[in-house]
């Protein structure tokens, strides 16, 4: 699709005078392109922090700047579809299992450093964060703070390292990921932190087509789920004007505190 600058355009002739669109599927060709200098901005949903990340590590000639984003988070089955795991319905285990999750070491370690904690649903820049951050809950990383909360709801490590309740049963909480690279690894970081508490690690990865079912999704036997959405990103050569466009506010990615969030856009 080929659009030309209009001579009588009202506020003036624009100042590129043709923008060739594309459509590409792909992210990873997507950054191909931008590589080799066959396209000069880029707008694609699945074009997200590691494809930003890839264009950096490559020493790419343009720009990329990382944009505030959705937010991933920690949710719990609480409705009985038969595989109701009881535990979560405690919130002295929720809470626990929260403040198990180091948060930081995912910005740190899948992120670059990019991202923030956030301990309720605001940005930073809200008007309301100031009174809000006063008297919101936090659950910072917190091993100590977990364990006595597990301890209290009546689950405690035996011979095997794992929590067991008076019955004997253990404590597991399968933790659902979506299909995505980072997705899979922040969530395999998650159930690395709650086998440190004695949780056994289980990490299912949804498929496209099971992400896709909406129902299947609302019945998943899972004590937790990674939610996020996929990441964006907006590249741009460099060659075009910045101010030869609408420009979107620049921020940085976030993580909320039932886990993290980013959506990385780069342009």
């Amino acid at each position: 699709m080929v659009f030309r600058a209009h001579d009588g355009f009202v506020l003036g002739k624009p100042r590129v005078d043709v923008i060739v669109l594309k459509f590409v599927a792909d992210g990873n060709i997507i950054v191909a392109n931008l590589l080799s200098g066959s396209v000069d901005i880029a707008f694609y949903s699945s074009l997200g922090f590691i494809q930003a990340r890839s264009l950096e590590e490559a020493s790419w000639a343009g720009t990329v700047e990382y944009w505030r984003g959705s937010a991933d988070w920690l949710e719990f089955q609480t409705r009985d579809w038969g595989n109701l795991q009881r535990a979560v319905l405690d919130p002295r285990v929720r809470k626990a299992v929260i403040h198990a999750v180091d948060r930081r070491s995912i910005i740190e370690g899948l992120y670059a450093g990019k991202a923030s904690v956030h301990h309720f649903w605001l940005a930073v820049d809200d008007p309301a964060y100031p009174a809000v951050d006063r008297v919101a809950q936090k659950y910072d990383y917190d091993v100590g703070r977990a364990a006595a909360l597990l301890q209290e709801a009546g689950w405690t490590r035996g011979g095997d390292g794992q929590l067991r309740d008076a019955s004997g049963e253990v404590l597991s909480l399968p933790l659902v990921a979506e299909y995505t690279e980072i997705e899979r690894k922040q969530a395999t970081v998650v159930a690395d932190n709650w086998k440190a508490l004695g949780i056994p690690p289980e990490v299912r990865v949804l498929t496209v087509g099971q992400q896709r079912d909406l129902e299947f999704r609302c019945k998943l036997a899972a004590g937790g789920r990674c939610g996020p959405r996929p990441a964006s990103a907006a590249p741009h050569s460099g060659r075009i004007s910045r101010d030869s466009g609408a420009r979107w506010r620049p921020t940085v990615p976030h993580l909320w505190p039932w886990a993290g969030g980013r959506r990385a856009r780069s342009s």
